[in-house]
C-alpha cells in the first residue's frame, strides 16, 4: 500500500512577503491550510483578544467560520512567513498582543 503525503504548505500559500500591520476587519492573511481568511471582528474578554475569520471553501461552495485567540494567529504567522524575533516583536506590539 502506497503512503500518501500531503502537498508541503509553502506550495499552497503565494509566495508574497509579509507586511507587519495591525490587523483589523476587513483584513487578510493566510494559515497553515492554504486558504485567504478575511478577519470579520474581533472580541476582547479581558486581557485575551479573539479574533474572527472566514474563508471560502471552494469545493463545497460556501464560506466556513472560525475563532481564535489572536497571539495564536500571530503565532502561526511568524512559523508560516518565517518572520525574525524582531518582526514578530514589532507584529505584536502592533496589534497589542504581550509575547509570551
Amino acid at each position: 500500500m502506497t503512503d500518501i503525503k500531503p502537498r508541503p504548505y509553502r506550495n499552497r500559500i503565494p509566495d508574497k512577503k509579509f507586511k507587519i500591520r495591525k490587523l483589523e476587519v476587513g483584513s487578510t492573511f493566510y494559515k497553515f491550510d492554504g486558504y485567504k481568511h478575511h478577519i470579520v471582528g474581533f472580541c476582547k474578554d479581558g486581557p485575551t483578544t479573539i479574533v474572527t475569520y472566514k474563508y471560502w471553501l471552494k469545493y463545497k461552495g460556501y464560506w466556513g467560520y472560525n475563532a481564535e485567540e489572536l497571539y495564536l494567529l500571530l503565532n502561526e504567522q511568524k512559523h508560516i512567513y518565517k518572520l525574525s524575533e524582531e518582526e514578530y516583536q514589532k507584529l505584536c506590539s502592533l496589534n497589542e498582543v504581550d509575547v509570551i
